[in-house]
């Protein structure tokens, strides 16, 4: 459907946002606490990769991944939005994948759902300071700020593909599709961007810009983001073909599309279902990480990598395994 081959797109979509929901963990915005468990990963700094999610399964069975004690920092109202608004779209996600039935009117939901919640990560923005330690798309409020914007076309998207979409709104498809064109595509230019301003303002002594130089640990960890940011992005950049074809063809050639392949709607449904999860998941757990709810981040890796196959991998191969027959990947666009 946005990729030649629907497996090798699921792993992308898989490896991709277990990357950008990792390094947002492991980035050293702050200076550690002075507990046992920190105090044990900086000793093992050096240990393998392996070793240190062995360690964090291990810290998260005996339930010493997260601080209960600091839980009263997530009660903010955009907090609450960001945790309640995954409900619907986890449980529409499953549902969808399961039954291969598109409800209109779920779907409305989790795009009212997503909106809501963009707003709440437009407070968090508001709300959060600006760390010219790194380049945006690697802090707290440009990571914030951009998943507001990036929640706005695909709350559209998941309510222009239903029947009950306004006909009288279809004359602000060219200002969405653009707007879901820029946003996509920003979040690959300037990451890419970032990566060298980033270089240039620890190691070129003429850099005269707004970044303040930073640690090697701490510009390791912004550059990874950064790269997160490159190829989750480039992924949500391979919806952009769909939103000019809808905008140029119209409701007449969905319509026409979802006739020949009655499982059409619900694949792409679920598809923008699985890159707004992967969002919200992702800035979720990087407030966890910024309220200080988080004492083993080697933990938080797993509970990411464990999230993201069952609520975004899983429902994915469920589908395709059940309703194959009834999908088109890209000869649709032509029919």
């Amino acid at each position: 459907m946005v990729a030649p081959s629907l497996i090798k797109s699921l792993h992308v979509i898989l490896s991709l946002i277990i990357l950008r929901n990792t390094l947002a963990f492991t980035s050293n915005h702050r200076l550690p606490t002075r507990t046992s468990i920190q105090q044990v990963l900086q000793s093992t700094a050096q240990d393998t990769e392996l070793e240190q999610l062995k360690a964090g399964w291990s810290d998260l069975i005996k339930g010493q991944a997260f601080d209960s004690a600091n839980v009263r920092n997530l009660a903010t109202p955009e907090d609450f939005i960001g945790v309640v608004g995954h409900f619907p779209l986890i449980a529409e996600s499953l549902r969808t994948a399961f039954t291969g039935h598109f409800s209109p009117s779920a779907y409305v939901f989790c795009a009212g759902t997503s909106f809501v919640t963009g707003l709440a990560h437009l407070k968090m923005t508001l709300d959060t300071p600006r760390d010219f330690r790194a380049p945006k798309l690697a802090e707290y409020r440009s990571v914030y700020e951009f998943s507001a914007l990036y929640l706005m076309p695909f709350s559209w998207l998941l309510w222009r593909i239903t029947a009950d979409f306004p006909k009288e709104l279809e004359v602000a498809d060219p200002f969405m599709s653009a707007f879901f064109s820029i946003i996509t595509v920003y979040g690959v230019a300037y990451a890419l961007y970032g990566k060298g301003l980033l270089d240039r303002a620890n190691n070129d002594p003429t850099y005269d810009g707004p970044l303040q130089p930073s640690s090697e640990s701490y510009q390791k960890q912004a550059q990874l983001y950064l790269t997160g940011n490159i190829t989750i992005n480039g992924l949500a950049c391979l919806f952009i073909p769909f939103a000019w074809t809808l905008t140029f063809r119209g409701t007449e050639w969905w319509e026409r599309v979802q006739t020949l392949h009655p499982n059409q709607a619900a694949f792409m449904g679920l598809s923008l279902l699985v890159a707004t999860i992967g969002d919200v998941s992702g800035n979720l757990l990087l407030r966890l990480k910024e309220l200080d709810l988080v004492k083993s981040q080697p933990s938080i890796v797993v509970v990411g990598i464990l999230s993201n196959f069952w609520l975004l991998l899983f429902p994915e191969i469920v589908f395709n395994s059940i309703y194959n027959s009834g999908i088109s990947e890209v000869g649709f666009y032509w029919e």
